[in-house]
């Protein structure tokens, strides 16, 4: 595929991110697969950010700047979305970065096996440099909703590390009244226009884990709409009659994340409403969870974290602690 037959559109949403824009862009310039135009969605910045990105695009007319008002990253890429001219379509976060055979490894994977989306593995990039794989558990064509776990991993967690037919997108929009798991929402819509997907298992892409980041930090009611956007993507899923092994992993997921969400929340829910959010939406996809194929096992621990969350954590905790210790002592 040396010809550079088809066009790749990068869409990079751009709010205050002057410390690693740059990291960001280069590592676009230096594709192996050079037909691609970047569409940045200026979010409103008020650092460099901005000044940064229109370097970019002067010295090079592959790169066009759009500046908005700042409205949160979803209004980005919906715009980014509708910019794009390419038959393909990236995600790409401003703060992360690509292998530089990306797109050429990715693109040529979708033309030979006749996939409208093709995923690859990532490094998560720590503060201190060091990198930790992510590979995925399939190689080659997957018909996902007949034989993916759901739970194995966080592959459909995500929008980016992946490249997408323009065909699939066209019409979709990311949910604007999220801030966290919007991209899980979409991707959810993705998989359901795909029969099937090519997972190419190689490293990629670079997830760099930074505090900053909006999946990071400390518990917010933004962050709280995380259960929002699993509230909707088990009801698509649902309503769209998937199987059981999928669905399984489906509510897997939800549990871990709202029961994780409690976890960090519990000592202060007196004076914190972002518990009584959490658990609300853990009751409300009570029915479900019970009258789904999960184990009994599964749906007694659920039960018992929906009427004692006190002691479903201490024994959470003790469990934890006990693992610890025999990892410790089995090393001496």
């Amino acid at each position: 595929m040396n010809d550079y037959k088809y066009l790749i559109s990068l869409i990079v949403p751009v709010y205050n991110q002057e410390k690693y824009i740059e990291r960001c862009l280069n590592s676009i310039l230096v594709q192996t697969y050079q037909k691609f135009e970047v569409i940045i969605i200026d979010d409103g910045s008020n650092d460099k950010s901005a000044e940064i990105c229109d370097k970019y695009g002067q010295k090079d007319k592959r790169f066009r700047i759009f500046h908005i008002k700042n409205a949160g990253v979803s209004n980005a890429r919906n715009i980014g979305m509708k910019k794009a001219r390419g038959e393909y379509i990236t995600f790409l976060d401003s703060d992360d970065t690509l292998h530089r055979e990306f797109l050429f490894t990715l693109l040529e994977h979708i033309k030979s096996t006749n996939c409208q989306i093709a995923i690859s593995g990532f490094f998560r990039v720590f503060d201190n440099s060091t990198k930790a794989e992510d590979l995925l558990p399939y190689t080659g064509i997957v018909n996902v909703l007949d034989e993916f776990d759901y739970s194995y991993n966080y592959t459909f967690r995500h929008i980016w590390g992946a490249l997408y037919n323009r065909k699939i997108i066209e019409g979709e929009e990311f949910a604007t009244d999220l801030y966290v798991g919007e991209d899980s929402l979409f991707m959810s819509k993705m998989i359901l226009k795909s029969s099937k997907i090519c997972f190419v298992n190689k490293c990629l892409y670079n997830y760099f884990c930074l505090e900053e980041s909006s999946s990071h930090g400390i518990m917010t009611k933004k962050k709280a709409t995380v259960c929002m956007a699993w509230e909707r993507i088990i009801m698509l899923y649902h309503r769209s009659g998937c199987k059981k092994k999928f669905m399984n992993g489906i509510y897997i997921s939800y549990i871990e994340e709202v029961i994780n969400g409690c976890r960090n929340l519990y000592a202060k829910r007196k004076r914190d409403k972002l518990y009584s959010i959490y658990m609300k939406s853990a009751k409300k996809q009570a029915f479900l969870i019970l009258s789904s194929g999960l184990s009994i096992k599964n749906k007694i621990m659920y039960l018992f974290f929906l009427t004692m969350p006190g002691l479903y954590f201490e024994r959470e905790d003790r469990k934890v602690e006990y693992e610890r210790r025999s990892s410790f002592n089995n090393n001496q």
